[in-house]
């Protein structure tokens, strides 16, 4: 509704099928739109935003990465080299997790983390990162907050 934004991380919530982009900005203040059900194919939407979230500061807060947990209202975010999670199991959409505060997530280094991923039964997360040399980027283990 703001026009352009800069954004590498969509959101799909399995739950709902809504889906959600949030913002890459070098403040660290990114607004999460979300696109919602239905969706058309070739149809042109303008996004809701939903929220906004203010990356904490101690390292990189260019939001690069996420997922929406497969079974609990709870988002992992990434940045180049930290993660965070959200979780309020009392939260009524994906939007209001956006308003708890973030709780960093212990990740295995990557070079420049880019992609963040919880496992199927939600246990665990998989991470990984752009690769600099044009290989594969190995993929890494990285354990959940419970």
């Amino acid at each position: 509704p703001d026009g352009p934004h800069n954004s590498e991380t969509l959101l799909v919530d399995s739950r709902t099928g809504d889906l959600f982009l949030v913002t890459k900005t070098r403040s660290g203040q990114s607004a999460v739109y979300q696109y919602p059900m239905p969706q058309r194919p070739n149809e042109m939407v303008t996004l809701v935003k939903v929220a906004d979230f203010n990356v904490p500061t101690g390292g990189d807060v260019q939001i690069t990465g996420g997922d929406i947990h497969p079974c609990e209202m709870r988002v992992v975010l990434r940045t180049y080299d930290r993660g965070f999670e959200l979780s309020d199991p009392n939260a009524r959409s994906v939007g209001d997790l956006f308003a708890t505060t973030p709780h960093e997530v212990a990740l295995p280094f990557d070079e420049q983390g880019e992609a963040f991923i919880y496992t199927a039964d939600g246990h665990g997360l998989f991470t990984s990162s752009e690769s600099p040399n044009g290989t594969s980027p190995p993929l890494r283990r990285a354990a959940c907050n419970d």
